[in-house]
């Protein structure tokens, strides 16, 4: 019986050092600091989405790419952005600050989390998915921050009110340039052009694939959404990427808002992205819960070997 225990533990225990070096190589691969724990990952709507995160007093909703614990317990949100080309590292795009600002508002109020983050994390990835060179930016949850996230929020509900058409809210031409709306905005900076190839070999104008047209009226609220719109009030509830896409430009919101359904090589690229990511932060946490699981099969079994021979000595 003991040459079986023996066996058995040797077993586990070298199936435990070849999850623990595999959840090793998942932490490097999703750019998270060892000891981090995976709360959350949003797959996307095809692989498996990450909750959704509400706040009743300011009707926002939305998903973080994922949701970190760290060390001392605090909970991160994180968003992974495709770097754009000719990217400086440490710079991050006010419409992306925004969105991530309106994320840790989100996990601040949500019941589920109820926790107040000091900061939050941009990753710019390469169209590999690694974080590139200075590419990860620590925004810190400030006052700032926080007020002016409610100022877009409060914009795009007196726009929902008032059902006005939106305009350019912009004289940036290369806005227009990457937009996926230029097809049919109507008031674009500039025209659809097959441009240079960048270093990364990705195209510099985000040349639009296919593009679907909803109907004239505003697109119907899903059962969740329209739930939720009861609960509040009938207030339609804002998604957290919307105060970023409203920060860029108030007629991409106001197209996308009516049921423009874009598609282009950088939007695919970019939903690549994120599936590879999410997919390593995946494996970290099923890791996690293997190395748990053969940890205490392997307390276990060393304790049953110790009694065996405690018992086996006294006969």
């Amino acid at each position: 019986m003991l040459h079986g225990l023996f066996a058995l533990l040797v077993v586990l225990t070298g199936l435990l050092v070849i999850a623990y070096n595999r959840r090793e190589r998942s932490y490097q691969q999703a750019a998270i600091p060892r000891g981090t724990r995976v709360l959350a990952v949003d797959l996307g709507a095809k692989r498996g989405r990450g909750p959704l995160l509400r706040d009743g007093e300011w009707g926002l909703v939305g998903r973080t790419d994922a949701l970190l614990q760290t060390r001392e317990g605090e909970v991160i949100p994180v968003d992974d952005k495709r770097a754009w080309p000719g990217y400086q590292p440490g710079k991050a795009r006010p419409s992306h600050l925004l969105q991530l600002g309106a994320e840790m508002l989100l996990v601040s109020a949500d019941p589920q989390v109820r926790s107040s983050p000091s900061r939050g994390v941009l990753r710019y990835r390469d169209s590999r998915g690694n974080v590139i060179p200075g590419g990860e930016v620590r925004v810190e949850n400030t006052v700032q921050l926080r007020t002016r996230v409610l100022q877009v929020v409060a914009d795009i509900r007196g726009a929902l009110a008032s059902g006005v058409e939106q305009h350019r809210s912009h004289s940036t031409y290369k806005k227009c340039f990457r937009c996926v709306h230029a097809r049919h905005c109507g008031e674009t900076l500039s025209a659809p052009v097959t441009g240079p190839r960048d270093r990364l070999g990705e195209a510099l104008d985000d040349v639009i694939l296919a593009a679907e047209i909803g109907p004239t009226e505003d697109r119907p609220m899903l059962p969740e959404a329209a739930r939720l719109a009861s609960e509040w009030g009938h207030r339609p509830p804002i998604c957290a990427s919307e105060v970023g896409d409203y920060c860029y430009c108030a007629r991409s919101w106001w197209l996308r808002r009516r049921g423009l359904r874009p598609t282009s090589a950088a939007l695919l690229a970019g939903n690549q992205m994120h599936g590879r990511t999410g997919i390593e932060l995946l494996r970290v946490i099923w890791l996690t819960r293997v190395c748990k699981a053969l940890v205490w099969a392997s307390v276990t079994v060393t304790a049953v070997t110790l009694l065996a021979f405690v018992l086996g000595s006294a006969h």
